[in-house]
Order: C-alpha cells, then structure tokens, then sequence
C-alpha cells in the first residue's frame, strides 16, 4: 500500500507550464553554491574541500533544472515513465548527497537533519499525488521546499552550530555566510555567466518555431516512454 502511494502521482501527472517554471525554484541554490566556491578561490581557499564541493553543487544545480525541466514537463506522459524521470532522479539523487555532505562538513545533525527530513516529506507529498489538480499543486510545492532549503543550505554560517536548531540557527544568520563575507560580486559573477550567459542564448533560440520542434524531436528519441503497470 505504502508502494502504491508513493508511485501514485504518474498515473495522473500531464505537462503543465507552472510546474516546468517551478524548476527553476533550483536555480539559486547554483548560484548560491556558485558564488560561494568563486570567493573562496578568490581568498586562496581553493584547496578547502568545500571549494571543490561548492563548485560541483553549482553545476549539479544547474543540471537539476534542466533533468527537472525535461522530466516534469517537456517529455511527461501520464502513465509513463522515461529516461528523462530516471536521469532527473539520479541527478537529482546526487545532488541532495553531495548538498548534505558538504553541510555536514560545517553544520550538525541538529540543523541539518530536520532541512532533509522537510525535503523528503515534500517528495513524498508530491509522490502520492491522488489527481492531476492534485499533482501540479504538491509538485510545485516540492519544487519550492527542496530549492528554498538547498538555496539556504550554503548561506548557514558554521557559527549555527551552537544554536538549538535549524529554525534558530536561520535568524541568527539571516543574510548567511556568503553574502555577510561581501561576496556580492561573485554572486553577481556567477548569476550573470550562468544564467545570463547560458540560459539567455537558449530561451531565445528555443523561441524559432522550427528550431524548438526539431529539439523537441531529437529528445524524443531518447525519451523511450514505458507504460505504468496499473497496480504500480
């Protein structure tokens, strides 16, 4: 029964534009990370294990958005699976990993513990997803909980690790540790060849008709979707 629950949401989940925008709820959590191993370097801290981490989470991120983007909206087909759910899953699978090992290495169990457990209760919401209504509301709102705290992850200064909690641990560093260091430039650095320097050249390509239904194409050849089995 459990099983069945938490494969629900695909024999209802059908694209929909809002929960492909609400992919981009990962973005900051890249930039974030980003930002954070380009100060680092900049300080001569690139051999820290959390330059090398942060720089990988910026790219994981980044990827996240794209495998979420294709998964959850472009190539979904309800009933479905396709290559793009697996890809996104062990993406983002990844991701989560290297995100906790990398606060782990400056925060406590105390605050990172209950940050994972609001994510997984958030997936697992999305997962039991009784209708499609259903499913857009509960995705999003993964979408939303997962990248707000994974966003907020390389902001906690490791001085949290002295407060009773995550909560506490939050207001007491509101601006986190990489905008309290002054690493606006490297924000903005990191935001601008990201996002700006990469998604700008591929919304407006994608906007020709021609050019986005010939990629949407070439994707679909890897799609490979398999029917759900209705007991699944």
């Amino acid at each position: 029964e459990f099983k069945h629950s938490l494969h629900r949401s695909m024999h209802h989940w059908n694209p929909h534009p809002i929960v492909g925008i609400s992919s981009f709820c990962f973005a900051p959590a890249s930039w974030m990370y980003g930002a954070e191993a380009v100060a680092l370097v900049n300080k001569g801290a690139w051999r820290d294990p959390c330059c090398a981490l942060s720089a990988l989470l910026a790219v994981l991120y980044f990827l996240v958005v794209i495998t979420s983007l294709l998964a959850d909206c472009i190539y979904l087909k309800r009933g479905h699976r396709s290559f793009y759910c697996y890809l996104d899953i062990v993406v983002a699978s990844s991701c989560a990993v290297v995100s906790f090992i990398e606060a782990s290495l400056r925060l406590t169990f105390s605050v990172v513990g209950p940050l994972a457990l609001c994510i997984a209760l958030a997936f697992w919401c999305s997962k039991s997803s009784p209708s499609m209504n259903q499913w857009i509301i509960r995705h999003c709102l993964w979408h939303v909980v997962a990248g707000s705290i994974c966003a907020l992850l390389p902001a906690m200064d490791p001085r949290s690790d002295t407060l009773p909690g995550a909560a506490r641990a939050v207001l007491q560093v509101p601006f986190g540790r990489v905008l309290a260091a002054g690493n606006i430039t490297e924000l903005r650095l990191v935001g601008a060849g990201m996002y700006g320097g990469v998604m700008t050249p591929l919304v407006l390509l994608m906007s020709l008709g021609s050019v986005r239904e010939g990629v949407y194409q070439f994707g679909l050849n890897f799609a490979g979707h398999v029917r759900v089995a209705p007991s699944e």
